[in-house]
């Protein structure tokens, strides 16, 4: 059985949209994040019961299906439920309506627990778990493999990190990734077309003052353009993409 579902209602400010008057794919993420963290506070299981344990919650990879993106002002419902874990990892699901009730996005996510002392995954405590009423599973559930860029094709921009693109897991927040992969495609690419999905998933973590490179392979098979991307910091990876896009 799926567990407890949350939800809250959002209106869209001007500043978390971009050219074209809609949500961005870094904003989208920061809003979704931020209803399951509204979530864990309601539940008693929040960032200072966390940190108590001296552990903090990581995303490992997103799943998006984007069938619009909410436009300027507009009102939406942020619905989101932990729906299941197993000993290692807690899948959380979110969807985005508008007020007509019609579904904007959908997005699947698979969460870690991680010690701030080591850096590394622990096993999933129980009883942070329990509030939420999500089945334990045995298995593990898999997204679709994120297919490796063609080093011969990619075109490379590099970017420092910055002091703000730090976030409280004393990494890089993982919504830059989106803004580095996305700036690594030209301008006239992004102003014609839209995001219709979007399959992350996330490696290394990266430090404040590292360079990092974003890479990028554009492809179109059967009518559908695809865009792989991959970021790096010398030779670890520390997120992969698929992106697909529709024209507009």
């Amino acid at each position: 059985m799926p567990g407890k579902q949350y939800s809250e209602n959002y209106q869209i400010p001007y500043f978390e949209t971009y050219i074209k008057g809609e949500l961005t794919l870094a904003s989208l993420v920061n809003i979704l994040i931020l209803a399951s963290e509204h979530q864990l506070n309601a539940l008693n299981v929040g960032e200072a019961t966390m940190h108590a344990l001296n552990l903090g919650w990581v995303v490992t990879q997103y799943q998006m299906k984007i069938t619009r993106m909410p436009k300027v002002d507009e009102k939406v419902k942020i619905v989101t439920e932990a729906e299941s874990y197993n000993k290692y990892f807690c899948y959380r699901n979110f969807w985005l309506y508008d007020e007509a009730g019609n579904e904007c996005v959908f997005v699947q996510s698979i969460f870690v627990m991680m010690s701030y002392e080591t850096r590394s995954m622990v096993q999933v405590v129980p009883e942070i778990m329990a509030p939420f009423e999500s089945s334990e599973i045995k298995g593990s559930k898999r997204f679709p493999r994120i297919k490796k860029i063609d080093p011969e094709q990619v075109t490379t921009k590099e970017y420092r990190v910055r002091y703000f693109d730090i976030d409280g897991n004393q990494h890089v927040n993982n919504v830059h990734y989106f803004e580095w992969m996305l700036d690594a495609l030209d301008y006239d690419f992004l102003t014609t077309h839209r995001v219709a999905s979007v399959n992350i998933r996330y490696g290394h973590e990266i430090q404040y003052g590292q360079m990092t490179q974003s890479m990028v392979e554009q492809l179109t098979v059967d009518d559908i353009i695809t865009t792989r991307h991959k970021v790096a910091v010398d030779d670890l990876s520390a997120a992969e993409a698929e992106i697909t896009w529709k024209e507009r």
